[in-house]
């Protein structure tokens, strides 16, 4: 990867190009702000309070909780059934945890009392598999809340917070995918636009709430498992691997009849025998995150050795349309979760020896991921970019778009297709502009 560095503008007084250092994240950029060995899964609730579980074989962990922004942990007092998974909704938070058990606080996080949906199985699924039992997706849907079950219970909801559980309809969820009908074995559920859908190993469904019934979608899931929802759209990853370089990275929908492929980053065609899955994926006012386990090594282009693992993070300001790498992460990691606030993003880091102590909760600060990855390309020093009153100027006619962000990484404005960019509105202070063209990218500071 060739040198990052910014463009520097002969019109910048001294103090202002001091802020034009080289750009770009690196392992420095990164830091583990909680060691936690197995670390799972990271939320941070509605009020800014930060929980984090781990997925010990002994189950003498649990849940922990910072209301401090991460800076102090302590252990609550909830009986572990390895939490993976963490969901807000009608004031309560969730924590989905195995053996059909969920946790449920009242207090923001502080104390929990567990739940059991098992028993609402009973006679629907074999008395061997309740134990089997676990819910990997969580949803609010109108006035229910929605659980889709792993061990073939299907999709059940609760119009009481847990307390009691139904199932929705089996028959119409079935499927013949080897010439016998079977429940699929569903990881999430989504509410996107007051629709809910459901997504399997294997299938994609979709639910009828006038006729309590389930529609089948023809979609390849393929593990379809995680998903998240920016602009009106819903983007949904695999978290199987996927070494078939013809499938998408991402599928999106607008209006959940019309599915549309996100293609993987361009890194992603450097190497060969690497997955694209998605093990995770956020997003949030600025960007879409996702984070895969099998990610890109040090060694000559084509090689992959076995069993080296190096987390994969990337994010797209564009829906998709270009992917930035933001490389530093310790190798032999597995992301799980990624969340964000304000200032950072965050990602859980598991590993399954108790002894790694770089499992645990990890961060970087967005100001310095808004211009991670970003290469100057040929001629960078011609793109002239000039500042006349509140516009900013790209004296090119190759610019693809051009976005400006504020000193903690928020973006504040931006354009696509056009060499100019308004800041009017924005106040007094240091911005960074990150301009893009066919041949790659380069970012740059300045003073209002």
């Amino acid at each position: 990867m060739s040198a990052k560095k910014t463009t520097k503008l002969p019109w910048l007084t001294l103090a202002v190009a001091a802020f034009a250092a080289p750009l770009g994240a690196n392992a420095a950029d990164w830091e583990q702000i909680h060691q936690l060995p197995t670390a799972q899964a990271h939320f941070i609730t509605a009020d800014g309070t930060h929980l984090l579980s781990d997925f010990l074989d002994n189950r003498k962990g649990g849940i922990y909780i910072s209301t401090d922004h991460g800076t102090t942990w302590e252990k609550t007092d909830v009986r572990d059934y390895n939490y993976q998974k963490f969901y807000e909704a009608d004031g309560y938070i969730f924590a989905l945890g195995y053996d059909g058990r969920i946790a449920r606080s009242e207090d923001g996080g502080r104390s929990w009392i567990v739940l059991n949906y098992t028993g609402t199985l009973k006679g629907v699924i074999e008395d061997k598999a309740l134990d089997s039992c676990v819910a990997y997706g969580m949803t609010k849907h109108r006035d229910r809340i929605y659980i889709a079950d792993f061990a073939g219970g299907g999709v059940l909801y609760t119009t009481d917070n847990g307390e009691t559980w139904a199932v929705t309809d089996r028959e119409s969820m079935l499927i013949n995918p080897w010439g016998d009908l079977v429940m699929d074995n569903f990881y999430n559920v989504v509410d996107f636009n007051d629709t809910l859908y459901a997504f399997g190993a294997l299938s994609v469904h979709r639910f009828n709430d006038d006729t309590e019934k389930w529609e089948q979608l023809p979609i390849n899931s393929n593990f379809m498992a995680v998903s998240t929802i920016k602009d009106g759209k819903l983007f949904c990853g695999r978290a199987n691997p996927n070494f078939d370089s013809t499938l998408e990275y991402l599928l999106c929908t607008e209006d959940g009849e019309t599915w549309n492929r996100i293609e993987a980053p361009a890194e992603y065609n450097e190497l060969t025998g690497l997955s694209r899955n998605v093990r995770c994926i956020h997003s949030d006012a600025d960007y879409i995150y996702t984070a895969g386990p099998d990610g890109m090594t040090d060694n000559e282009p084509g090689v992959m050795p076995p069993f080296v693992n190096c987390p994969d993070f990337f994010f797209t300001a564009d829906l998709g349309a270009s992917w930035t790498r933001v490389e530093g992460l310790p190798q032999r990691m597995y992301p799980l979760t990624i969340q964000s606030d304000d200032d950072y993003v965050y990602v859980a880091l598991y590993s399954p020896i108790e002894s790694d102590s770089k499992s645990g909760l990890w961060r970087i600060a967005k100001a310095d991921m808004a211009t991670a990855g970003v290469d100057s390309p040929a001629g960078a020093e011609g793109l002239n970019v000039s500042i006349v009153a509140d516009r900013l100027s790209v004296g090119a006619s190759n610019v693809t778009g051009i976005a400006i962000y504020d000193a903690a990484g928020k973006a504040v404005a931006a354009v696509d297709g056009k060499s100019e960019v308004s800041l009017a509105g924005l106040g007094k202070g240091v911005y960074l502009y990150r301009v893009t063209t066919p041949e790659g990218a380069v970012a740059g500071k300045f003073v209002r």
